[in-house]
């Protein structure tokens, strides 16, 4: 589902909630998520969706809220545990009973949490998950943000392909959404007539990327591509590179999390060219008058302050403008009429 469809979908929620209890002109609207705020896996990136969740909270609000209500997030921290992010969920939808749900860190947390708005019937807008596993499952409460990751590399390979490059070696985490994008960047290099002479899963929590490199170094490929989720993997695997000298013509690194300490590790001597995956350049909302700068580098922050894009175009207070009905869920299932 594209970026429109889900807008339209989480402003039909907001509209239907707000109309909802018209003499409730003070009572927020209470929107519940999730945020890997600690724990070492997600721990950075959860930071970067409650900035902007709350960057929302704060822009929705100075313009006077919806409807002449404010909004109000209420964000728990998972510490980047799947499980301890589903229960949290069960929470906020039967015990503080929030009028909406937003989506939690990434691919795996947010697979580990989809069924249970699921099961209560509640739409849920995920704007940090990049995986079309989760959309595959004949889920119907929960929509999509961002572009699939498993096409993050189409646009290094395309080039290679045209520059007449032949071979592809790709390492990546043993990680859900590592494993799709490599699966997808195998497809798409074959697809465009590339060898793929090496393939790799290297296990979680691996420091010393040496062998992994020393084998890709053996096939002599002219695209190397290296996805993980953890941006210490990354930087680790750059630096590597020089030292077991590892010369490919073109080097793609796929990551959802701030590219900068890759970049500067690759301009660093290491001798490669270095494609990024588009969603991870530094963000344009840092540049923006009246928008609070220093709002730290990744899609995450930028995608969950982005959901204030479209909940600024409710219907205003004196009834000018779209209203409820304009937006009845368009794109959101019902059960009957």
């Amino acid at each position: 589902m594209n970026k429109i469809s889900a807008f339209g979908s989480l402003l039909a929620i907001f509209c239907a909630v707000a109309l909802s209890w018209p003499s409730s002109a003070e009572q927020p609207l209470r929107i519940g998520a999730s945020a890997s705020l600690t724990g070492k896996t997600y721990s950075v990136q959860g930071n970067y969706v409650r900035e902007g969740y709350l960057l929302c909270q704060k822009h929705v609000n100075a313009q006077g809220g919806i409807l002449g209500r404010p909004i109000e997030f209420v964000i728990y921290d998972d510490e980047s545990d799947g499980k301890k992010a589903a229960l949290l969920y069960e929470k906020l939808i039967t015990e503080d009973k929030v009028d909406v749900v937003l989506g939690p860190y990434g691919t795996e947390i947010t697979e580990a949490v989809a069924d249970v708005p699921e099961k209560h019937h509640k739409l849920m807008i995920a704007p940090t998950a990049a995986t079309n596993s989760i959309w595959q499952k004949g889920r119907r409460y929960i929509i999509m943000v961002l572009a699939p990751g498993d096409s993050s590399i189409l646009g290094l390979l395309d080039i290679a392909a045209h520059s007449g490059l032949k071979t592809v070696a790709i390492v990546n985490q043993d990680a859900l959404l590592p494993k799709w994008v490599a699966n997808g960047t195998n497809d798409i290099a074959k697809s465009k007539g590339l060898e793929v002479v090496l393939s790799e899963t290297y296990p979680n929590g691996t420091t010393d990327f040496s062998d992994i490199l020393n084998n890709v170094k053996t096939t002599k490929p002219d695209i190397f591509v290296a996805v993980s989720v953890r941006i210490d993997d990354l930087v680790a695997i750059t630096h590597k590179m020089r030292e077991v000298d590892l010369n490919a013509q073109n080097v793609g690194q796929s990551t959802l999390r701030s590219p900068s300490r890759i970049l500067r590790a690759s301009r660093k001597g290491c001798g490669i060219r270095l494609c990024r995956h588009v969603l991870g350049r530094k963000p344009a909302l840092s540049r923006k008058p009246g928008v609070r700068r220093g709002l730290r580098e990744g899609i995450q922050s930028r995608s969950c302050c982005a959901v204030r894009s479209f909940i600024c175009r409710l219907p205003n207070p004196d009834g000018s403008g779209a209203t409820g009905r304009d937006y009845r869920f368009r794109q959101a299932p019902r059960d009957g009429p």
